[in-house]
Protein backbone atom coordinates (compact mmCIF):
# COMPACT_ATOMS: atom_id res chain seq x y z
CA UNK A 1 0.00 0.00 0.00
CA UNK A 2 1.23 3.51 -0.74
CA UNK A 3 1.99 5.53 2.33
CA UNK A 4 -0.24 8.44 3.21
CA UNK A 5 1.76 11.52 4.11
CA UNK A 6 0.08 14.87 4.68
CA UNK A 7 2.12 18.07 4.87
CA UNK A 8 0.34 21.00 6.48
CA UNK A 9 2.42 23.98 5.41
CA UNK A 10 2.54 26.82 2.91
CA UNK A 11 4.03 24.79 0.08
CA UNK A 12 2.74 24.54 -3.53
CA UNK A 13 0.57 21.47 -3.90
CA UNK A 14 2.53 20.05 -6.83
CA UNK A 15 5.73 19.97 -4.76
CA UNK A 16 3.99 18.05 -2.00
CA UNK A 17 2.53 15.67 -4.58
CA UNK A 18 6.00 14.97 -6.01
CA UNK A 19 7.33 14.38 -2.49
CA UNK A 20 4.54 11.90 -1.81
CA UNK A 21 5.21 10.12 -5.09
CA UNK A 22 8.76 9.40 -4.02
CA UNK A 23 7.45 7.51 -1.00
CA UNK A 24 5.54 5.21 -3.36
CA UNK A 25 8.42 4.95 -5.84
CA UNK A 26 10.90 3.80 -3.20
CA UNK A 27 8.46 1.05 -2.32
CA UNK A 28 7.59 0.01 -5.86
CA UNK A 29 10.91 0.49 -7.66
CA UNK A 30 13.39 -0.34 -4.89
CA UNK A 31 11.33 -2.72 -2.78
CA UNK A 32 11.48 -0.75 0.46
CA UNK A 33 8.91 -1.31 3.15
CA UNK A 34 6.43 1.47 3.71
CA UNK A 35 8.05 2.44 6.98
CA UNK A 36 11.56 2.63 5.53
CA UNK A 37 10.36 4.60 2.49
CA UNK A 38 8.56 7.15 4.66
CA UNK A 39 11.62 7.44 6.90
CA UNK A 40 13.93 7.95 3.91
CA UNK A 41 11.79 10.76 2.51
CA UNK A 42 11.20 12.42 5.87
CA UNK A 43 14.91 12.47 6.67
CA UNK A 44 15.57 14.21 3.33
CA UNK A 45 12.93 16.82 4.15
CA UNK A 46 14.25 17.46 7.66
CA UNK A 47 17.79 17.92 6.35
CA UNK A 48 16.53 20.45 3.81
CA UNK A 49 14.51 22.32 6.44
CA UNK A 50 17.53 22.52 8.72
CA UNK A 51 19.80 23.73 5.91
CA UNK A 52 17.44 26.59 5.04
CA UNK A 53 16.60 27.72 8.57
CA UNK A 54 18.30 31.02 9.24
CA UNK A 55 20.51 31.52 12.27
CA UNK A 56 20.12 34.88 13.98
CA UNK A 57 23.07 37.01 14.95
CA UNK A 58 24.51 36.25 18.37
CA UNK A 59 23.75 39.73 19.64
CA UNK A 60 20.63 41.81 19.38
CA UNK A 61 20.94 45.21 17.67
CA UNK A 62 21.44 48.11 20.04
CA UNK A 63 18.15 49.64 18.86
CA UNK A 64 16.34 46.77 20.61
CA UNK A 65 17.12 48.46 23.94
CA UNK A 66 15.26 51.42 25.35
CA UNK A 67 14.68 53.04 28.71
CA UNK A 68 11.96 51.49 30.83
CA UNK A 69 8.81 53.63 30.85
CA UNK A 70 6.36 51.31 32.60
CA UNK A 71 5.03 51.12 36.14
CA UNK A 72 7.29 50.92 39.15
CA UNK A 73 10.72 52.47 39.69
CA UNK A 74 12.60 53.60 36.63
CA UNK A 75 15.89 53.78 38.50
CA UNK A 76 17.79 51.30 40.67
CA UNK A 77 20.70 52.05 42.98
CA UNK A 78 22.83 48.91 43.46
CA UNK A 79 23.96 48.18 47.01
CA UNK A 80 27.08 46.35 45.88
CA UNK A 81 29.29 45.82 42.87
CA UNK A 82 30.93 48.22 40.45
CA UNK A 83 27.94 50.56 40.42
CA UNK A 84 27.32 50.57 44.17
CA UNK A 85 25.49 53.74 45.15
CA UNK A 86 25.06 54.89 41.54
CA UNK A 87 21.54 55.62 40.30
CA UNK A 88 21.06 53.51 37.14
CA UNK A 89 18.15 53.53 34.73
CA UNK A 90 16.23 50.32 34.06
CA UNK A 91 16.14 49.10 30.45
CA UNK A 92 13.86 46.97 28.32
CA UNK A 93 14.84 44.83 25.37
CA UNK A 94 12.61 43.66 22.54
CA UNK A 95 11.79 40.02 23.23
CA UNK A 96 11.51 37.15 20.80
CA UNK A 97 7.98 38.35 20.33
CA UNK A 98 8.02 42.08 19.73
CA UNK A 99 4.76 42.63 21.56
CA UNK A 100 6.23 41.01 24.68
CA UNK A 101 9.41 42.97 25.48
CA UNK A 102 11.59 41.67 28.27
CA UNK A 103 12.04 44.12 31.13
CA UNK A 104 15.37 43.81 32.87
CA UNK A 105 15.15 43.64 36.64
CA UNK A 106 18.63 45.15 36.67
CA UNK A 107 19.81 48.45 35.31
CA UNK A 108 22.64 49.83 33.21
CA UNK A 109 24.62 53.02 32.97
CA UNK A 110 23.69 53.59 29.34
CA UNK A 111 22.09 51.91 26.34
CA UNK A 112 25.51 50.69 25.21
CA UNK A 113 26.19 49.32 28.67
CA UNK A 114 22.85 47.46 28.62
CA UNK A 115 23.58 46.11 25.14
CA UNK A 116 27.12 44.98 25.97
CA UNK A 117 26.11 43.19 29.17
CA UNK A 118 22.73 41.77 28.18
CA UNK A 119 22.46 41.82 24.38
CA UNK A 120 23.59 38.26 23.69
CA UNK A 121 20.83 36.03 22.38
CA UNK A 122 20.67 33.10 24.77
CA UNK A 123 18.72 30.91 22.32
CA UNK A 124 21.10 31.59 19.45
CA UNK A 125 20.94 28.78 16.89
CA UNK A 126 18.00 27.04 18.53
CA UNK A 127 15.74 27.14 15.45
CA UNK A 128 18.24 25.32 13.24
CA UNK A 129 19.05 22.80 15.97
CA UNK A 130 15.38 22.09 16.60
CA UNK A 131 15.18 20.14 13.33
CA UNK A 132 17.95 17.86 14.55
CA UNK A 133 15.72 16.82 17.42
CA UNK A 134 13.41 15.09 14.94
CA UNK A 135 16.30 13.19 13.41
CA UNK A 136 17.19 11.83 16.82
CA UNK A 137 13.75 11.33 18.31
CA UNK A 138 12.05 9.89 15.23
CA UNK A 139 14.83 7.96 13.59
CA UNK A 140 17.58 7.55 16.22
CA UNK A 141 20.14 9.21 13.98
CA UNK A 142 23.30 10.87 15.23
CA UNK A 143 22.47 14.06 13.31
CA UNK A 144 19.73 14.72 15.84
CA UNK A 145 22.06 15.12 18.77
CA UNK A 146 21.60 18.47 20.48
CA UNK A 147 24.54 17.99 22.81
CA UNK A 148 27.08 20.73 23.30
CA UNK A 149 26.54 24.15 24.78
CA UNK A 150 23.71 25.06 27.07
CA UNK A 151 20.89 24.80 24.54
CA UNK A 152 18.50 21.92 25.04
CA UNK A 153 15.62 21.01 22.78
CA UNK A 154 12.54 19.70 24.59
CA UNK A 155 8.85 19.03 24.00
CA UNK A 156 7.96 22.65 24.70
CA UNK A 157 9.65 23.52 21.41
CA UNK A 158 9.02 20.50 19.19
CA UNK A 159 6.64 17.60 18.90
CA UNK A 160 6.67 14.61 16.63
CA UNK A 161 6.42 10.90 16.14
CA UNK A 162 6.14 8.06 13.67
CA UNK A 163 3.50 5.38 13.95
CA UNK A 164 1.74 2.70 11.95
CA UNK A 165 -2.01 3.05 11.52
CA UNK A 166 -4.12 0.09 10.46
CA UNK A 167 -7.65 0.81 9.21
CA UNK A 168 -9.12 -2.34 7.78
CA UNK A 169 -6.91 -3.39 4.87
CA UNK A 170 -5.24 0.03 4.58
CA UNK A 171 -2.12 0.09 6.77
CA UNK A 172 -0.15 3.32 6.57
CA UNK A 173 2.69 5.14 8.25
CA UNK A 174 2.07 8.57 9.71
CA UNK A 175 4.78 11.08 10.61
CA UNK A 176 4.10 14.22 12.62
CA UNK A 177 6.68 17.02 12.68
CA UNK A 178 5.54 20.04 14.69
CA UNK A 179 7.95 22.89 15.37
CA UNK A 180 6.46 24.96 18.19
CA UNK A 181 9.14 27.67 18.42
CA UNK A 182 7.28 30.97 18.39
CA UNK A 183 9.75 32.51 15.92
CA UNK A 184 10.25 29.58 13.54
CA UNK A 185 8.29 31.36 10.78
CA UNK A 186 10.84 34.18 10.92
CA UNK A 187 13.74 31.75 10.71
CA UNK A 188 12.10 29.74 7.92
CA UNK A 189 9.91 31.78 5.59
CA UNK A 190 7.27 30.35 3.26
CA UNK A 191 9.69 30.79 0.36
CA UNK A 192 12.43 28.96 2.25
CA UNK A 193 10.00 26.21 3.19
CA UNK A 194 8.97 25.75 -0.43
CA UNK A 195 12.64 25.70 -1.48
CA UNK A 196 13.34 23.08 1.20
CA UNK A 197 10.70 20.76 -0.24
CA UNK A 198 12.15 21.25 -3.73
CA UNK A 199 15.63 20.44 -2.46
CA UNK A 200 14.32 17.35 -0.67
CA UNK A 201 12.68 16.20 -3.90
CA UNK A 202 15.96 16.68 -5.80
CA UNK A 203 17.83 14.71 -3.16
CA UNK A 204 15.26 11.91 -3.24
CA UNK A 205 15.46 11.66 -7.04
CA UNK A 206 19.24 11.24 -6.79
CA UNK A 207 18.87 8.64 -4.03
CA UNK A 208 16.19 6.76 -5.98
CA UNK A 209 18.27 6.58 -9.16
CA UNK A 210 21.29 5.44 -7.17
CA UNK A 211 19.28 2.74 -5.40
CA UNK A 212 17.85 1.48 -8.72
CA UNK A 213 21.31 1.38 -10.28
CA UNK A 214 22.75 -0.53 -7.33
CA UNK A 215 19.85 -3.00 -7.45
CA UNK A 216 20.52 -3.71 -11.13
CA UNK A 217 24.16 -4.55 -10.40
CA UNK A 218 23.23 -7.25 -7.89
Amino acid sequence: MAAILDISASVPEHKIRVFQEYVARFQEEVGMSQRVAVRRCTVALIKSLRARTATAKKNRPMKAFRKYTGDGPHYITPKSGVYQGVSLHRWTMDGYRKHEPHTFIYAAESKRDAWQRHGRIKRHGLAKRSWGWFMKALFKRSEGSDSGGRLRIDDRMVEGGIREVVTGSNPRIEVNIINKLDYISNALSDADLSAAVSAANDSLLWQLNKAIEEARKK
